[in-house]
């Protein structure tokens, strides 16, 4: 999964935006690999971005979170086998929404091209 892409919080996308949550625990996977949207710490815990999303979305809902580090290649097919609630971080594309349903995306990386400051190439405009 490129850095550059949409990230939403996949799958049960009504149990999680809505407060409809009947489950005291909600299990969320998430690649565990893609710093700093989440990685693992040198404790074993998981931090990141995402993590901290998923922990404030699960103290809204007054729900426990547990999260469970998924390669992202299984995250869907773990999904559908209920092996957690909802993926965390996963880029929408037309193939995946075949199989999951997804939620507004929540984070956008606004790509850029960086050359040399004495770089030649033409039409290069500074935004920062």
């Amino acid at each position: 999964m490129g850095l550059f892409g949409r990230f939403v919080l996949a799958a049960s996308a009504a149990l999680l935006l809505t407060g409809a949550a009947s489950a005291e625990k909600l299990r969320i996977g998430t690649e565990g690999a893609y710093p700093p949207f989440n990685y693992a710490n040198s404790d074993g815990s998981l931090g990141g971005f995402d993590i901290d999303l998923g922990k404030a979305l699960c103290a809204e809902m007054k729900a426990e979170c547990e999260f469970s580090v998924q390669d992202f290649d299984g995250s869907i097919p773990a999904l559908q086998a209920g092996k957690f609630d909802a993926i965390i971080n996963i880029t929408i594309t037309p193939e995946r929404a075949e199989k999951v349903e997804f939620t507004h995306k929540y984070y956008q990386t606004p790509p850029a091209i960086a050359v040399p400051k004495d770089s030649t190439i033409a039409g290069i405009r500074r935004t920062i």
